[in-house]
């Protein structure tokens, strides 16, 4: 097996690869016409104690041209789930034209 592949176990069975690579620098680079980004604040419980409220952060990426009083439109969704040690804005700390980027790539 190749050094740079790690093979992962939920992947052993349908015998796929996960191969991980840097972001891309275009990535990085302005983008015409891109999205935003808006920070939302939600209730929720503290998953060390189920009795302690605590106010949680999530960021919504909105792509060019979203209009909130359009209600035939729809859009796709991704939902980006950070890990214990990140928070929601490790995703959108660097710039929105990462995500614009990304999401130009689906």
């Amino acid at each position: 097996m190749r050094q740079d592949i790690v093979q992962t176990p939920a992947n052993n069975s349908s015998n796929r690869m996960q191969e991980t690579q840097d972001v891309p620098l275009s990535y990085l680079e302005e983008v015409e016409n891109g999205g935003t980004i808006e920070e939302v604040t939600y209730n929720s419980k503290d998953y060390s104690d189920a009795n302690q409220d605590i106010e949680k952060v999530a960021y919504v990426y909105l792509p060019p041209g979203y209009d909130v009083d359009d209600e035939s439109a729809s859009y796709n969704i991704l939902y980006l789930m950070h890990g214990w040690r990140m928070t929601a804005g490790d995703f959108f700390k660097y710039s929105v034209y990462v995500s614009t980027n990304l999401i130009k790539g689906f």
